[in-house]
């Protein structure tokens, strides 16, 4: 019972922890990445394929 407990104190505390480290090693760009909605946009299309996909070089 005791032990439950504890997994659930824990996890209840650290559930975000593994997107803070993620965005760390990434620089951010995970916790700040537009949606889908933005990528098919006619607008700005062509600036998310610029900065964001051709960005990292894939």
């Amino acid at each position: 019972m005791v032990y439950t407990n504890v997994g659930r104190y824990h996890a209840g505390i650290n559930v975000y922890r593994e997107h803070e480290i993620l965005a760390e090693i990434a620089g951010g760009l995970p916790a700040t990445l537009p949606s889908e909605k933005e990528f098919f946009n006619p607008v700005i299309s062509d600036f998310m394929a610029k900065y964001i996909v051709q960005g990292w070089g894939w």
